[in-house]
């Protein structure tokens, strides 16, 4: 693994191919990863994802430069030249973190969406292999989500509390809804990704719409390369349990227009 990327053309990932022996389900798969100030960790993000080409059938990476101020997009271009599965959407000014995956739902044609985060602290790779060697084949229009293990406290008690609070407001019982990575059946989606919020409550809309859900277990891993945009500390925490609040009503009403 990669793991210093000062000089992205010097490091070139290898390509796997697809082995259908471990594979959890034969349909086409899009994998859609935004980056925001990543620059230096792509190489890395990339390498570890492209392994999933050992489990699925992989058609494109898509890649999001989701409004950076660094050299994201520059390193992404690059990358983009050396692979053909992978596709590069640019976005200028970022105006959230959800906005990033809704353009990426948005180009993706596949069958299957798996959705990460850059920063890859939780390994798609591995997720994935713990759930193909149990000889799992994936249900007609189901997803697969995460259930994080072994985090810090503090975090893990943030996220309980955010999920309490969050299954009272929106008055039904939610899981582990928010972490990575996810494979999301795209024809099961009961709603439209425009309507989607920009922010971090896009990955409690994409839980909502995802219809039948299995959960595995994950455990998270240091970040290598880089570090967090948007987590500095509690008062970060504050402002996202804040945000997640003020989405809900949105949130309920999208869900109540849907059922008229």
């Amino acid at each position: 693994m990669i793991l210093n990327n000062s000089n992205p053309k010097t490091l070139i990932p290898k390509h796997h191919t697809h082995d259908t022996r471990s594979v959890i389900s034969s349909k086409t798969v899009d994998v859609i990863i935004p980056f925001y100030n990543e620059s230096g960790n792509i190489i890395n993000a990339h390498e570890n994802v492209v392994r999933l080409e050992n489990i699925f059938n992989i058609k494109n990476y898509i890649y999001i430069n989701n409004g950076s101020k660094d050299r994201t997009f520059e390193e992404l271009k690059w990358l983009e030249q050396k692979y053909v599965k992978i596709k590069i959407i640019n976005i200028k000014e970022n105006i959230g973190y959800g906005n990033g995956f809704k353009k990426g739902f948005e180009l993706s044609k596949s069958d299957l969406i798996i959705t990460n985060h850059a920063d890859q602290q939780f390994d798609a790779f591995q997720f994935f292999s713990a759930i193909s060697d149990d000889s799992f084949k994936l249900s007609e229009g189901c997803s697969i989500f995460p259930l994080r293990k072994g985090r810090p406290l503090i975090a893990a008690l943030f996220t309980a509390i955010l999920r309490c609070t969050l299954s009272v407001k929106l008055g039904t019982k939610l899981n582990d809804f928010n972490g990575q990575p996810k494979l999301i059946d795209a024809a099961s989606l009961t709603l439209p990704i425009n309507d989607f919020p920009n922010n971090f409550s896009f990955d409690l809309m994409l839980y909502i719409a995802s219809g039948k859900k299995q959960f595995f277990p994950i455990f998270e891993q240091p970040r290598k390369l880089g570090e967090s945009s948007w987590n500095h500390g509690i008062v970060s925490k504050f402002y996202l349990f804040k945000s997640y609040l003020k989405s809900t009503k949105r949130i309920k009403t999208i869900i109540k227009q849907s059922q008229t």
